[in-house]
C-alpha cells in the first residue's frame, strides 16, 4: 500500500553482476538478475561489481518501471592490505561517474572489473575521495577476509571514528550479540561456514573490529555479496537477497535518505540478525489525507490537499498560519465533539469554527458549498467520508469505498458505518484538563479495555434485576399485608352460606357446584389436546411445505453421485415419517371426539342434569313462597371461591418471600463483585500498559470522592444545596473502610425513616430530605459506590523518588498525562500542539521518547512548534504550512532530511538548530 513519508525497504546493497569476473554463470541476463531481485522481496538493490560500473546502466534501464530501486556502486579494493570498501552514489548516478572514480584513486581502465584490481590509496585517502563525490562508504564484511580488520587495530579505530563512516557490513552474527558460545565453538563455526582453516588470530581480529564497530555506535548490516551456491566464493544469481537489510528511507529513495538512515540506526535500520520481517506493520486504521475546498480560510481556486504518514507525520508553521484548523475540519467532518462536550470553551472554540460564517460576529470559516473529504484506511480498505451542503447547524456526510475493479469510490450503506472510523484528537487544553482532574483518565482506560463493554453491561443488567427484585418484594409485601382482612372477609362468606342450609337449596348448590368443579377440568383437558392438536399440524405442515432438494444442489461433481444418493434414501424415509404424522394427527382428533362422546354419555353428566333440575325445581318453589333473593347464594359461592384462591396464593407468596429477600441480597453481593472486577481490570491494565520510568498510575478502589457526591446528588436530584451535610456524608464513608461505613449509612438512613434512629449526623432539613426518598431512590442507594481514584505520580529526574502529581508544574502534569495518552491504543492519536508548557527536556525525556514507541503500533499527527518532536521522534513524514499566505496553505511537505523542510525546521520552530544539535551529539552527527 502507498503512502507517504519514509518507510521499510528490504536492501541487499552488495551484490555483483557479470561484470565482475568472479561472477561464475556468465550467461546470465539482466531481466534473470532483476527478476530474481524482485523474485527474492528486495525493494532496494546496490550494483557493487568489483572495481567496474560495466552493468549499473543494464540493470538501472531494466529495472524501470518494475518497483525495485537501483543504487549505483562498486566494490573497491584498496591498498596493499586488500581492503574492500562499498562505495555507494546517488540513483541519478552510472557507469560513467563509477569509472571517473575508479580513475580517480588510481585504478586503471584496463583493470576494470578484475577482483585482483586495487588501489594504492589507503582506506582513508579512498574514503576521503568518495566522500568528495559525495558517495557514502561501507566497509565490507569486516569480519571475514579482505576486509579492515586486514590493518593494525590502531588504524581500525581510527578509520572507524573517521567522518563518514558510519555504517560497516557484517556476515557472523556471533560476533554482534553474546550466543553463549565459547571461543573455540565459534572457531569451529567458522571452519565448517568457509570449508578452511581459520586462524584463532583471524576470529580475534575479526571479532575485535565488530566490536568496535558496535562501540562507535556504527550501523550493523547484513548483505548477501550473493555467492554462486552456499559457501561458494564466485557470485551468482542464487545468493541475490539471501541476507539483507531493512533499512528506513524517505519514499523517493536517494543517497541522502540512505545516509541519514546510517546516521540513526536505532531508529532505521534492521539487519537480518534481528529482523527476518519488516519491522513495521501498517496499523489497520490510518487517515491518509485530508482535501478541503472552498472555505474561508483556504484558496479560492484549489483545494487544500494535506497527506499523512502511517506513523508519525508533525505539522509545522509559523504562529498564524493555522496549524489547529486541520484538526479542527477533521474533528468536524466526523462530527467528533463527545469528547469535549463537557470542556465548554474548547467546545465553544470549535463550534465557532466549524459553521457557515455568521455576517455579525464574523465567526465561522464554512460556506453552504465547502467540501471536506478525508480518506481513511481501515483494515486495509480505502474510504473517503465526505462532508458537503452545509446549512445552518446541518451538512450532508457519504461514505465510499474505493473498487479496485472499478478504479473509483463506489458509495455504500453508510447507516452508523462513520462510527468504525475511530481516532482521537487532543489539543493542549484538554490534555491539561486532564492533567488537572487525573480521573478524567478513567474513561479512556475503559475503552480501551477489551472485556470492559461486557462487565458494564453486566453491570447495568444486575442494577436492573436488583431494582426488579426490590419492587417485587414490596408489591409481596402490600399484597400479604391484606390477608387477615382477605381471612375476615372468607369467614362472613361462609356464615352467610351456612344461613341458606334451612332451605335446602344450598346442598343442591354444592352438588351443582362439585359437577362444575369436574367440567371445568374436562375444559382444561380439552384445551390442552386441542393445543397438541395444532402443534403437531403447523408441524406436519411445515415439513410438507419445505423442499429438502433445495439442500444438496451444490453438493460437488466429484463427490455428487454418492452423496444424492444418501439424502434421497433420508427424503424418503422422511416422507414416510410425514404420512404417519398425518396418521397420528388424524387419530389424535378422533381420540378427542371419543373423549367427549364418552363424557356426555357418562354417569356424570346424568347426574349434573338431574341435580340441576332439582336445583331449579327448588328455586322455582322458595320464589313462589316469597323467597327471592336465592340468585345471591350463587354468588356467594363464586366470591368464596374466588378468596379462597386468592387466599392461597397471599400464603405461596409469603412463603416465597424470605426467597425473594435473599435473591435481592444476591444481587446486591453480584453487583459489588463485578464493580470489585472492573477495579481488578483497570489496575492490570495500567499495571501492563501504562506505567513507565517516569510515570505511574495507581488506582485506589471506590476512593473518588466526587463520584461519590455526584452519585448521591443524582439520586436525591439536588444538584445544589445541602452543601454542608453532602459533605458530611462524603467525609463520614471515607472515614474507615468504604464498604464497611456505606453499610452503616444505610442502616442510619433506614433507622430514619423509621423513625429508630438514636444520635443526629446530619441536620433536620436533610433529614427529612432523607425521610421523604422514595422506595426507588433507596434502592438506588443502597447500590451506590464511589468510582476508583486515579492517583498519578512522576519523578522530575531519574535519581528522584516518584512524587504525587498534584504537586508537579503545569507543564510536568502536561507530560505526565501525554504520557498515559500515548502508552496504549491503535487508533489513529492527533495531538494539537501538546508541548505547551513543557521545557525541551520534557519534551525529549518523556515525550519524544514515547513518541518513537508509539508511531511503531499507531499513527500519530502531531502539531508542533518545537522542533525536538519531529527531528528527535524521527518523524517519518513533516507538512510546512505558509506562513507568507493569508489563507491555510502547503510550502512544503516531506521527510526531515530533505533540505527544504530540514531549513524551515531550523528558521521557523522553536529550538530548531538545538534539536538537530540534540540530534547530532546522540549520533555523531555532523
Amino acid at each position: 500500500m502507498e503512502f507517504r513519508g519514509t518507510r521499510w525497504y528490504k536492501c541487499d546493497l552488495h551484490l555483483h553482476t557479470p561484470a565482475s569476473k568472479c561472477f561464475k554463470d556468465r550467461d546470465v541476463t539482466p531481466q534473470q538478475w532483476v527478476q530474481r531481485a524482485i523474485d527474492q522481496g528486495l525493494d532496494c538493490v546496490a550494483v557493487t561489481d568489483h572495481n567496474t560500473g560495466g552493468w549499473i546502466d543494464l540493470i538501472k534501464e531494466e529495472a524501470q518501471d518494475k518497483r525495485l530501486v537501483v543504487i549505483p556502486g562498486v566494490e573497491i579494493t584498496c591498498s596493499d592490505a586488500k581492503v574492500h570498501l562499498l562505495v555507494l552514489f546517488d540513483v541519478d548516478k552510472g557507469k560513467i561517474e563509477i569509472e571517473d572514480f575508479l580513475i580517480s584513486i588510481g585504478i586503471n581502465r584496463n583493470d576494470f572489473s578484475k577482483e585482483t584490481a586495487y588501489s594504492n590509496l589507503s582506506i582513508q585517502q579512498v574514503t576521503e575521495e568518495a566522500l568528495k563525490k559525495h558517495a557514502v562508504v561501507i566497509p565490507a564484511h569486516i569480519d571475514e577476509f579482505n576486509s579492515i580488520s586486514n590493518v593494525a587495530y590502531a588504524i581500525r579505530e581510527k578509520f572507524l571514528e573517521a567522518d563518514g563512516i558510519n555504517a560497516v557490513q557484517v556476515v557472523h552474527k556471533e560476533f554482534v550479540s553474546p550466543s553463549g558460545l565459547t571461543n573455540s565453538e565459534v572457531l569451529a563455526l567458522l571452519i565448517q561456514y568457509y570449508g578452511k582453516t581459520i586462524s584463532e588470530d583471524s576470529r580475534k581480529d575479526w571479532k575485535s573490529t565488530v566490536a568496535l564497530a558496535v562501540e562507535k555506535n556504527k550501523a550493523i548490516l547484513t548483505f548477501s555479496d550473493n555467492p554462486h551456491s552456499e559457501g561458494m566464493s564466485e557470485h551468482g544469481l542464487w545468493g541475490i537477497g539471501n541476507r539483507y537489510t531493512w533499512i528506513k528511507m524517505n519514499e523517493n529513495v536517494s543517497l541522502e535518505s540512505l545516509r541519514q538512515a546510517l546516521l540513526v540506526p536505532k531508529f532505521r535500520i534492521r539487519n537480518d540478525f534481528d529482523s527476518k520481517n519488516s519491522p513495521y506493520k501498517i496499523p489497520d486504521q490510518w487517515i491518509e489525507s485530508i482535501k478541503i475546498w472552498n472555505t474561508e480560510i483556504t484558496n479560492s481556486i484549489r483545494p487544500l490537499l494535506v497527506e499523512f504518514s502511517p506513523q508519525l507525520t508533525t505539522i509545522i508553521g509559523g504562529r498564524g498560519t493555522g496549524k489547529s484548523s486541520l484538526f479542527r475540519f477533521l474533528r468536524g467532518a466526523f462530527n467528533r465533539t463527545a469528547d469535549i462536550r463537557e470542556l465548554e470553551d474548547i467546545l465553544r472554540e470549535h463550534s465557532d469554527f466549524f459553521k457557515l460564517k455568521d455576517a455579525r460576529d464574523k465567526r465561522g470559516i464554512l460556506k453552504n458549498d465547502s467540501l471536506i473529504e478525508v480518506i481513511f484506511i481501515r483494515n486495509n480498505s480505502r474510504y473517503k467520508v465526505s462532508a458537503k451542503e452545509f446549512n445552518r447547524g446541518q451538512f450532508k456526510t457519504t461514505i465510499e469505498e474505493w473498487s479496485s475493479e472499478t478504479g473509483n469510490f463506489e458509495k455504500i450503506d453508510q447507516n452508523g458505518f462513520i462510527d468504525f472510523f475511530k481516532f482521537d484528537i487532543f489539543s493542549q487544553k484538554q490534555i491539561y484538563e486532564i492533567a488537572q482532574t487525573p480521573n478524567a483518565l478513567r474513561n479512556r482506560i475503559d475503552s480501551s479495555i477489551e472485556d470492559y463493554g461486557t462487565l458494564s453491561e453486566s453491570l447495568s443488567a444486575t442494577k436492573h434485576k436488583y431494582f426488579e427484585q426490590s419492587a417485587k418484594i414490596r408489591t409481596i409485601l402490600q399484597k400479604t399485608a391484606s390477608r387477615k382482612k382477605l381471612e375476615t372477609e372468607l369467614t362472613d362468606n361462609e356464615k352467610q352460606i351456612s344461613s341458606y342450609k334451612e332451605s335446602g337449596i344450598e346442598h343442591l348448590y354444592s352438588e351443582i357446584n362439585i359437577h362444575n368443579n369436574d367440567q371445568r377440568i374436562i375444559d382444561k383437558v380439552n384445551k390442552e389436546m386441542e393445543h397438541q392438536k395444532t402443534l403437531l399440524l403447523e408441524f406436519y405442515s411445515n415439513m410438507m411445505k419445505f423442499d429438502y432438494h433445495t439442500l444438496i444442489i451444490d453438493f460437488s461433481e466429484q463427490s455428487k453421485e454418492e452423496l444424492t444418493y444418501f439424502t434421497e434414501d433420508l427424503f424418503g424415509k422422511i416422507r414416510a415419517v410425514q404420512f404417519e404424522l398425518e396418521k397420528i394427527g388424524k387419530n389424535l382428533e378422533n381420540i378427542v371426539d371419543e373423549f367427549n362422546k364418552n363424557i356426555k354419555s357418562s354417569e356424570f353428566q346424568k347426574q349434573y342434569i338431574e341435580a340441576k333440575f332439582l336445583f331449579d325445581q327448588r328455586k322455582q318453589e322458595l320464589q313462589y313462597k316469597g323467597v327471592n333473593d336465592l340468585l345471591n347464594i350463587e354468588k356467594l359461592h363464586s366470591d368464596g371461591v374466588a378468596k379462597k384462591e386468592e387466599l392461597s396464593k397471599l400464603l405461596e407468596l409469603e412463603a416465597e418471600f424470605e426467597k425473594e429477600v435473599a435473591k435481592k441480597e444476591q444481587l446486591k453481593y453480584d453487583y459489588l463483585l463485578i464493580r470489585k472486577q472492573i477495579t481488578g481490570m483497570r489496575q492490570n491494565f495500567v499495571r501492563e500498559y501504562l506505567n513507565t520510568e517516569s510515570v505511574k498510575l495507581e488506582i485506589k478502589p471506590f476512593r473518588d470522592k466526587e463520584s461519590l457526591k455526584a452519585q448521591f446528588r443524582s439520586i436525591i436530584q439536588r444538584e445544589s444545596g445541602f452543601e454542608e451535610d453532602v459533605d458530611k456524608l462524603v467525609d463520614y464513608c471515607f472515614n474507615g473502610n468504604i464498604e464497611n461505613k456505606l453499610v452503616d449509612l444505610r442502616t442510619h438512613f433506614q433507622e430514619l425513616r423509621n423513625g429508630t434512629a438514636k444520635g443526629q449526623i446530619f441536620g433536620g432539613r436533610f433529614q427529612t430530605l432523607i425521610n421523604n426518598l422514595s422506595e426507588s431512590q433507596i434502592d438506588e442507594i443502597d447500590l451506590l459506590y464511589p468510582e476508583d481514584d486515579m492517583q498519578v505520580f512522576y519523578k522530575p529526574n531519574k535519581q528522584s523518588p516518584f512524587k504525587p502529581l498534584s504537586n508537579a508544574s503545569a507543564g510536568q502534569k502536561t507530560s505526565a498525562i501525554l504520557t498515559f495518552i500515548l502508552s496504549y491504543g491503535n487508533n489513529p492519536i492527533l495531538l494539537d500542539q501538546p508541548e505547551d508548557d513543557l521545557d525541551n527536556h520534557l519534551i525529549y525525556e518523556l515525550i519524544v521518547k514515547r513518541l518513537r514507541k508509539s508511531k511503531e503500533h499507531r499513527q500519530i499527527i502531531i502539531i508542533t512548534h518545537n522542533a525536538n518532536i519531529p527531528v528527535n521522534g524521527d518523524a517519518e513524514f513533516v507538512v510546512a504550512l505558509d506562513p507568507e499566505l493569508r489563507t491555510v496553505d502547503l510550502l512544503h511537505c516531506g521527510a526531515i532530511e530533505e533540505l527544504e523542510i530540514n531549513k524551515e525546521i531550523c528558521e521557523v520552530m522553536e529550538g530548531g538548530e538545538d534539536a538537530f544539535q540534540l540530534r547530532s551529539k546522540r549520533y555523531r552527527i555532523d
